[in-house]
């Protein structure tokens, strides 16, 4: 196996797994503009440089990379996600992955399987740099879980105010 050496800068996003299989990572820049095998490199610097295991099985240990060198990667939210686009090896229905995120200076590991049925591919995270506050992602994060709380509590108050209605009615 020889696997290349990956790029890093400002942002780099790591994907590695242990089998044949094709995934593919992805990442959609603050532009709205998607890096990925299709689309190697965007306007604002960011470029997929490692593709393994697409045309044929490379290695056992492949890796993907997506990275934007330093001082160019633009302010703003990135999402990464990842695809399950070929299977090479009829046994293995499900694969386990590891995506490694650089950025601010910090490196976030999300460890998971995969399998052919998520084709279209999952968003793995997301996350913000250039921000003037640092919680930026924390504020971000506990945003979602609280819109996510307050969806939840209406759908409930919606539930009990068909219940009541239907009582009222009886």
């Amino acid at each position: 196996d020889c696997i290349p050496t990956p790029k890093s800068g400002d942002v780099q996003i790591l994907l590695s797994w242990n089998n044949y299989n094709d995934l593919d990572l992805y990442c959609e820049d603050p532009n709205g503009e998607i890096v990925y095998f299709k689309n190697k490199k965007v306007s604002s610097g960011g470029q997929l440089d490692i593709d393994m295991n697409r045309s044929y099985p490379d290695s056992k240990n492949p890796i993907e990379n997506i990275y934007w060198p330093t001082n160019g990667a633009p302010k703003g939210t990135y999402k990464v996600g990842l695809i399950y686009y070929a299977k090479h090896e009829p046994n293995i229905n499900q694969t386990s992955y590891s995506i490694k995120v650089k950025y601010n200076g910090q490196v976030e590991t999300y460890d998971g399987v995969i399998s052919k049925e998520n084709k279209r591919g999952n968003i793995i995270t997301t996350f913000t740099i250039g921000n003037d506050n640092d919680n930026s992602d924390r504020v971000r994060n506990r945003k979602d879980e609280l819109l996510r709380e307050k969806n939840a509590a209406e759908r409930l108050l919606e539930k009990i105010n068909r219940e009541l209605k239907e009582i009222k009615n009886n």
